[in-house]
This record gives C-alpha cells, sequence and structure tokens, in this order.
C-alpha cells in the first residue's frame, strides 16, 4: 500500500527525469506514471478488505484461543478439586449407653403403662346415703359461709342509722303482726344493749362452773332462788356494774347513732 509520502516520492523521481527526455518520452512516461497511481488506487480497497478479513481472522483466533485457555482453565480446576481427598469427620465422643436401675426402669415401665390404660375412668355420682348425706352437708356449710358474707356485705351497705331505724320498725311489725318474722338485723356496728343486776349475776353464776352438770331449768331455777337470798349489799355491786354498762350504752348510741338512747329500767 502506497501512502502520501511514496508518492510524493514517485513523482519527484519522474520530474528530474523529464529535461532529459524528449516530448515523446515525457508523454510515454506522464501515461505511465499515470497509470502506475491509478492501478495503485484501484488496488487501495481491495487491499483494505484484505487487510480487515485478516484482522477480523486474528481476533477470532485470538478469541477462540483466549475461550479455550478459560476451558482448559475450568478443567484444571475441576480435575483438580476431584482429585483432593475430602477431609474426614473427627469421630464424635461415643455415647455411653445409660444403665438404668431396677427404680428407674420401673419408672418407665408406669409411664408407658399409663399411657395404655386409657386413665381415667369416668366420674361416678354417689351412690351410697351416707356419702350423698355427707356431701350434701359440705354443700350446706359452703352455702352457709356465702350466706353468711352476703348477709354482711349487704347491712355494711347502709348506715349504722338507718339499720337502727329498720330495726325499731321491724319490731313494730312483729308486734302488729303478732308473728317473729321480719327478724332484727344483725349488725356488729350497733351499740350493745346493756344488762341489768340480775342477767349479770346470772352471767356469773353460769360461768362458775356449778351448774355444768344440771338441766337449764333447773339450774335457772336454783340461780333464781339464790339471787332472791342474796343481801343487799351484794346485789348493789350488781347493780353498780349494770349502771356502769347503761353509762357506756348511751355513749356508744351517741357516737353511732348521734342520738342518746336510754332503756327501760326492768325488775329484777
Amino acid at each position: 500500500m502506497l501512502t502520501a509520502i511514496g508518492r510524493a516520492a514517485t513523482q519527484r523521481l519522474f520530474l528530474r527525469a523529464v529535461p532529459w527526455a524528449s516530448p515523446r518520452t515525457q508523454v510515454i512516461l506522464h501515461t505511465a506514471y499515470c497509470g502506475f497511481s491509478t492501478s495503485q488506487w484501484a488496488r487501495m480497497p481491495a487491499k483494505a478488505s484484505s487487510t480487515a478479513t485478516k484482522t477480523k481472522k486474528s481476533t477470532e483466533a485470538k478469541g477462540g484461543a483466549a475461550t479455550k485457555k478459560k476451558v482448559t482453565a475450568k478443567n484444571k480446576t475441576k480435575e483438580k478439586a476431584a482429585t483432593e481427598p475430602k477431609e474426614k469427620k473427627k469421630p464424635g465422643p461415643t455415647k455411653r449407653v445409660k444403665v438404668l436401675t431396677p427404680e428407674e426402669k420401673e419408672k418407665l415401665d408406669v409411664r408407658k403403662w399409663k399411657k395404655l390404660a386409657l386413665l381415667p375412668d369416668p366420674k361416678r355420682l354417689p351412690t351410697n346415703k351416707w356419702m350423698v348425706y355427707v356431701r350434701l352437708q359440705e354443700k350446706a356449710d359452703e352455702n352457709k359461709l356465702i350466706n353468711n358474707a352476703n348477709y354482711k356485705a349487704w347491712v355494711e351497705s347502709h348506715t349504722p342509722q338507718a339499720v337502727a331505724q329498720a330495726n325499731l320498725a321491724r319490731l313494730h311489725l312483729r308486734k302488729a303482726r303478732g308473728r317473729a318474722i321480719p327478724a332484727p338485723i344483725r349488725d356488729d356496728r350497733q351499740p350493745t344493749r346493756p344488762p341489768n343486776a340480775y342477767m349479770l349475776f346470772v352471767k356469773s353464776r353460769w360461768a362458775s362452773g356449778d351448774f355444768a352438770d344440771l338441766p337449764l331449768l333447773e339450774a335457772s331455777s336454783r340461780i333464781g332462788e339464790e339471787w332472791k337470798g342474796l343481801s343487799e349489799s351484794r346485789k348493789g355491786t350488781f347493780r353498780d356494774l349494770a349502771k356502769a354498762e347503761s353509762d357506756r350504752y348511751a355513749r356508744e348510741s351517741l357516737n353511732v347513732l348521734g342520738r342518746v338512747v336510754r332503756t327501760a329500767k326492768t325488775s329484777e
């Protein structure tokens, strides 16, 4: 392939030869020069095409060689991985088989038998009269506790003044109807009514234990006879105790009910 420098050099050679040649020779040389230049330029595309083809083939050859090298490298890696021996796992510690004692073996057997025994059986109702009574008594005792708790909560939901007024109204109803109901409301907040001198004497005699073996009526009769035969000084001791109880009741009624409640005098 002629470059621009080559063409320029060729022209200079022909120009140097022109003065020595005849006009005819110049025409021939000029024609030859033109033909040489034209033929060189005509062959230029083919040469370029040939060069491009060679470049393409060279690139393809290089690409194929690179691919072949990659495949060969992969194969070598696989072969190397296949030929390398795998590390053997270290054997773990040997598990010792636990020898069960007779008690442990029995426990395992019992656990197994329980699973197979279809336990528990359906619950059975009591068929014995005594068992029924005992269960009913337990239920009755339970109900009694519940009733007491409910009653206490109901009483304490009202003020002591309201309870005292309700008890007075209930007393009038009992007298008007001649019946024992409605019963008075039991309220621990209410002041305790004071006993008289005779009731204090009876209480002291029962506490002595002298009448523990006697029936109630006989014991009450004897205590009454003792009170009648008691000296005035001895009775005065119990009257003083009764007066103290009456004063205590007056104070408590004032604090709780907001008013002083006087008790009626009773015969001794």
